[in-house]
């Protein structure tokens, strides 16, 4: 019992990500154009500028101004980290427990990164880059991007049987964005899609008859970025594969174990690809992929309609500005 109770515990603690990935005490960086000004806060008073440690909280950060002439309070609104925000989407169906956990405590809160203050202002800097476009690209970039398709819709037509339809979750991705032009880029992808479930009863349970899907998808797109928004076009080609596994039954009447037919179908197809993205972060993305696929060379009926549908979480990262 001590044991799993351990378990559980690690478990909460590992998919909260602002309770592990952040301190109670944050750093901040305080800016003035008066000279010979200083600030007090928490008790403390410090000459500016100045770089220091604040405790994180929920309630507002009183920050008093103090010069030869007067003296001003300002009060600093506490902000989610993106940690918070979007960090605990990575852990899929555990989300909701670490959005629970991270609430138990103040480690989801930040101040900001830098406070500009005046006589009579005060600006508060949340993020680095807030003072430039926070989503312009230019000319020559290069994007490193890794996703997980949250959610995968499938539609196969197997030889020598019907047309199958699932939907599913889990998978991955890696590709590349090259910007040939400010908000225009090429995009090569690979994504594996799957239709696992979160159990692991549906990894080892073969009691029953059970189909996995399965598909590897390459893609070759252009894309126009507008604002938060990326849509995208260009030509896929998918390798799929349908696997039905039945281990049979027990015939109590004949008193015989009846065998049934497995099959493991795998065929190449050619066809379309239509990302589109919504930017909710500085790195995260979500969107939908949609690769139709029309031309199969290894089927009989080689122009079959088939697809994968995929609902996506997205991390695209600069590496060459």
């Amino acid at each position: 019992m001590k044991k799993a109770i351990s378990l559980i515990f690690i478990l909460l603690l590992f998919t909260s990500c602002a309770t592990v990935f952040s301190h109670k005490i944050q750093n901040l960086e305080i800016k003035s154009q008066v000279e010979n000004a200083q600030v007090q806060i928490q008790d403390s008073t410090y000459n500016l500028p100045a770089k220091i440690e604040v405790k994180r909280g929920k309630g507002p950060l009183s920050v008093k101004f103090i010069t030869d002439s007067l003296q001003t309070e300002y009060f600093v609104e506490p902000k989610h980290t993106q940690k918070f925000l979007y960090g605990n989407l990575l852990f899929t169906y555990f989300a909701p427990i670490g959005y629970a956990v991270d609430y138990t405590n103040h480690r989801r809160f930040f101040y900001g990164k830098t406070v500009f203050v005046n006589n009579d202002s005060i600006h508060v800097l949340y993020n680095k880059r807030q003072s430039r476009k926070r989503f312009e690209t230019e000319k020559g970039n290069i994007f490193l991007n890794v996703s997980i398709p949250l959610v995968n819709s499938f539609y196969i037509q197997p030889e020598n049987t019907s047309p199958k339809k699932e939907t599913g979750r889990y998978g991955f991705s890696i590709g590349a964005d090259y910007y040939y032009q400010k908000n225009r880029f090429i995009n090569f992808t690979y994504l594996f899609t799957t239709n696992y479930e979160a159990s692991p009863a549906y990894f080892y349970n073969y009691d029953n008859a059970h189909e996995h899907y399965k598909s590897d998808v390459f893609m070759l797109t252009h894309n126009h970025n507008y604002k938060r928004f990326s849509f995208g076009y260009g030509l896929s080609y998918i390798n799929y594969r349908w696997i039905l596994h039945d281990n049979g039954y027990y015939d109590y009447q004949k008193e015989i174990y009846v065998l049934n037919e497995n099959f493991d179908e795998k065929h190449g197809a050619l066809g379309l690809s239509f990302p589109a993205y919504f930017k909710i972060g500085r790195f995260i993305n979500v969107g939908f992929i949609y690769n139709p696929t029309l031309y199969t060379p290894s089927l009989p009926n080689k122009f079959t309609y088939e697809h994968v549908f995929s609902f996506d979480l997205k991390f695209k990262i600069r590496i060459k500005k």
